[in-house]
């Protein structure tokens, strides 16, 4: 083949391989705009999925948060930011058919409108949360899965007596005494029939007192602080009957003892008898018993249930600690807790590790905070001496 006849080969080649390339470029970039297009779509939905966004975290976890902080702002004075927080957690539960969440969101709401002096907003509002009970107490008549269960039903039944008691409190601020003998009344019978906590039901027993000299009525106000006096000296009867029972149950002389998850769960009833009275020492001795005996569960079985009963305790002592200002054994307990709701896998139904996890952070921040305050007024001590 001569040179001219290459040169014409040689063209007609670049000319062909030209033409093909054109052909695929659309192509070529039809596959590059679908990969962008499909790269911007998982970007999207990633983003809409964040599970850092505050939208994904569910309603009800959100709202406990934003109760814990409530209820503690509340008991540190600052009522605005509470009111704030209450009313943030009322709009997130707007649409939501948990009537016992909504009545504890009330509830905490009437109680800053009550330190607020604003009374005729913590009536409306504590009636409120008291309608919001009566939906949930109501369903007991109903079939499952609808119907609450035993445990749900006496949680509303003592939340109620509460929230009556408190009721009848703004009532007699109001002068309504009548009206506050009535709520006051009905609440003891309430928290008496479903066992509801021995304190409540003394603080009840004293503010009806109050009320009925209001009304006149000397002869029964001094009967029922007789009645209160005889409920005390019962009380410290019966704790002193428990520790009988545990010296006795781990000296061996029982011959049929208490289940091991049970024996956890009365040290911790009993250390937050202890904390009702403000005997922090007394109850952090109990509740170190009740996390030796959560260990002691939990390598002899080490499952999930026994985890979280373990991360219970933890939570509740630490919280002891912090008002023991012991925060170097405050923090650990907090962090080992967390550690262990956020790799439990299969809770029991009673635990909601999200709640949990949620509760304790928050706790945990401040017990920081408690710890720094208190250095700070250690030093301003100090300065002033």
């Amino acid at each position: 083949m001569n040179a001219g006849c290459r040169n014409r080969h040689n063209k007609s080649v670049n000319d062909l391989h030209r033409k093909m390339s054109i052909q695929k470029q659309p192509k070529l970039l039809l596959l590059i705009y679908a990969l962008v297009a499909i790269l911007a779509g998982t970007l999207a939905i990633l983003v809409c999925l964040n599970p850092w966004a505050p939208e994904t975290i569910p309603v009800a976890v959100r709202c406990d948060a934003a109760l814990v902080q409530a209820n503690l702002s509340l008991k540190g004075g600052h009522v605005i930011e509470t009111e704030r927080l209450c009313l943030d957690a009322l709009k997130m539960i707007e649409t939501s058919s948990d009537e016992f969440q909504r009545a504890r969101v009330l509830h905490a709401l009437g109680l800053t409108y009550m330190q607020e002096k604003k009374l005729p907003a913590a009536e409306q509002t504590l009636r409120k949360a008291l309608a919001s009970l009566d939906q949930v107490i109501a369903k007991n008549g109903q079939t499952a899965p609808n119907k609450p269960t035993v445990d749900n039903l006496r949680s509303a039944q003592q939340k109620y007596a509460v929230i009556e008691g408190d009721l009848a409190s703004v009532l007699s601020d109001l002068s309504r005494y009548s009206e506050a003998e009535s709520a006051y009344k009905s609440a003891l019978k309430r928290n008496d029939l479903y066992l509801g906590n021995l304190e409540v039901q003394s603080n009840l027993s004293n503010n009806l007192a109050k009320v009925l000299l209001k009304n006149g009525k000397n002869a029964a106000a001094e009967e029922l602080e007789i009645e209160g006096e005889a409920n005390e000296l019962s009380t410290k009867d019966l704790l002193a009957e428990v520790n009988m029972r545990l010296q006795e149950l781990a000296a061996g002389k029982i011959t049929r003892p208490i289940q091991k998850p049970l024996l956890s769960v009365v040290y911790v009833g009993l250390a937050e008898c202890y904390v009702a009275q403000k005997l922090y020492v007394e109850a952090e001795s109990n509740y170190n018993k009740s996390l030796e005996v959560c260990e002691r569960n939990l390598k002899s079985v080490p499952n999930d249930p026994n985890r979280c009963a373990l991360a219970s305790a933890l939570k509740e002592a630490a919280s002891n600690y912090v008002m023991e200002n012991k925060y170097d054994l405050a923090f650990p307990a907090f962090k080992r807790a967390l550690s262990i709701w956020e790799t439990v896998v299969h809770p029991p139904a009673w635990a909601k590790p999200a709640t949990e996890i949620t509760s304790t952070r928050v706790l945990l921040a401040n017990a920081y905070r408690a710890q720094e305050k208190s250095k700070v007024d250690s030093t301003k001590a100090t300065s002033q001496k």
